[in-house]
């Protein structure tokens, strides 16, 4: 007889930058599916801001990495979906956004404490994430910055190492970045 967990038809929704995208958002979305997940949705955040120290590459690059990653770490693309977010000076924008915008899902998946809280008080069911590789994108971005390969190669999958060296970056400069 199988649990109720895994009978229960669940619809995860994440969101993340993927500035750039590495094995921690790779590894979340391998949680998602331990879990049982039938579906992920991926909203890729901060879409209206580019070219920034924060969020250097745009949307479009963004989801390239992420798309790549998923492929060679063989997860199956054909049961996620994605989306663009941009950003909100208030969460209750956001949070409406995404309710008007996404399709159904059951659950939001986070090691995000502020992303929980916020669906937390909008009554949705919320998992918190177990966050077996600690990395975070800020310092991948600043290893990009010094030129650090070895750093980058670390927490990144070859495919988006591959963008991240093929692709012209020549906007993504330290003189250009606000």
């Amino acid at each position: 007889m199988q649990d109720n967990e895994s009978k229960e038809k669940k619809i995860i929704l994440y969101i993340w930058r993927f500035q750039p995208c590495h094995i921690g958002h790779i590894d979340a979305l391998k949680q998602a599916f331990e879990r049982k997940a039938q579906k992920i949705i991926i909203w890729i955040g901060s879409v209206n801001e580019s070219w920034t120290e924060k969020n250097p590459r745009n949307a479009k690059i963004r989801e390239d990495f992420l798309k790549a990653a998923i492929q060679e770490s063989g997860l199956p693309q054909e049961r996620m979906e994605f989306f663009r977010i941009p950003d909100f000076t208030e969460d209750e924008d956001r949070l409406m956004y995404i309710e008007e915008q996404a399709p159904e899902f059951t659950h939001v998946m986070s090691w995000n404490n502020h992303v929980l809280d916020i669906f937390t008080q909008a009554w949705r069911t919320v998992v918190r994430q177990e966050e077996r590789i600690h990395i975070n994108a800020t310092l991948i971005r600043d290893a990009l910055k010094r030129g650090d390969d070895n750093f980058v190669s670390e927490y990144v999958l070859p495919s988006v190492l591959d963008i991240l060296q093929n692709r012209d970056n020549s906007n993504i400069v330290p003189e250009n970045i606000k």
